[in-house]
């Protein structure tokens, strides 16, 4: 079977490093090694976030218990995730929409922050700086894109175990176990959302209001893994979006397209779209699915943070099914 980067080097007359490999390939390629070393670095990020608590203190908070304000049940993550959400005015709103089936209302938000200790009151404020480390990288990438810096989700205070917090924009989601359109959502071509760098601008203030606007009657999805699938999803933007995006213009353009035509190398032109739209989905695709399956096992932070490295998870297969 060929492979892109036999299909080019027969375009380039079996020439290393020849024209068609320069423009379509290689500045993936030297993305892909970049995107590598921040997976690493975000992997060890993530787990420097956890750190506040041992490993039987992570076990023990996946545990569900019941909260009286609520009347039913929530584990120590779950309460976490709504107070990640408590951050910005717009979460919040989701969060208590009265309109939506499963909401909170405020008090109810309060009684859950109240059920937090100082270890989960840094965490918190942790994730929201962490989620926050990006926006130099996605400010610089919109420039580029745009000429123009956009303007950030503006954070709002929240107190946890009497320490006033600053607060901080987190990736709002809505579960697809519950929603329909949500389903819809993740069902749209990644590939268009990467080229369109959407996983990064949806810290912005105008992507977090298309979030919203997307939203209606639609559960908040409160699960650490909305972390990791974002930080998974920024990075990959941050590194894949312009390579990708340039490497289909060129593609696409009109010499480039009848050249493979007049060649009688339509073939080898479907492929080439074929890869680069694997470019664009592969590697999401397949961490949120460790992401997603993780949520059987409700200890999904470890299972989820193995996801920004496949390569280890299929080496250590046994490691993985043990952990979860």
């Amino acid at each position: 079977v060929l492979n892109a980067g036999t299909i080019l080097r027969e375009i380039d007359g079996f020439a290393d490093q020849g024209a068609a490999y320069r423009n379509l390939k290689a500045p993936i390629d030297q993305a892909m090694d970049r995107l590598t070393l921040r997976k690493e670095k975000a992997a060890a990020d993530l787990e420097a976030l956890y750190a506040v608590y041992s490993k039987e203190d992570r076990r023990r908070m996946a545990v569900r218990e019941h909260i009286p304000a609520l009347g039913y049940a929530l584990s120590k993550w779950e309460r976490i995730a709504v107070a990640l959400n408590a951050g910005n005015e717009g979460n919040m709103q989701r969060l208590t929409d009265p309109k939506v089936r499963g909401s909170l209302t405020p008090a109810q938000v309060q009684a859950v922050l109240a059920s937090l200790d100082e270890r989960d009151a840094g965490l918190v404020q942790s994730v929201w700086d962490y989620v926050g480390s990006f926006k130099d990288d996605i400010a610089a990438r919109e420039r580029r894109a745009t000429g123009v810096e956009p303007a950030w989700v503006e954070a709002s205070p929240v107190v946890i175990a009497g320490k006033t917090l600053k607060g901080g924009y987190y990736p709002l989601k809505y579960d697809p176990r519950l929603s329909t359109l949500a389903r819809d959502d993740e069902a749209q071509s990644m590939a268009e959302a990467l080229q369109a760098g959407r996983f990064g601008k949806a810290q912005t203030k105008r992507g977090h209001l298309e979030a919203r606007a997307q939203s209606s009657g639609r559960d908040v999805e409160l699960d650490m893994s909305v972390l990791h699938r974002h930080i998974n999803q920024v990075i990959y933007d941050l590194e894949l979006s312009e390579p990708v995006a340039n490497s289909w213009k060129v593609l696409q353009s009109g010499p480039v397209r009848q050249g493979f035509m007049d060649a009688g190398r339509q073939a080898d032109f479907d492929a080439l779209e074929l890869w680069l739209k694997d470019v664009a989905e592969g590697q999401m695709n397949s961490g949120d699915w460790i992401n997603k399956n993780a949520r059987r096992f409700k200890s999904n932070f470890t299972a989820a943070k193995l996801a920004f490295n496949l390569g280890t998870v299929a080496a250590q297969v046994t490691g993985l099914s043990q952990t979860m």
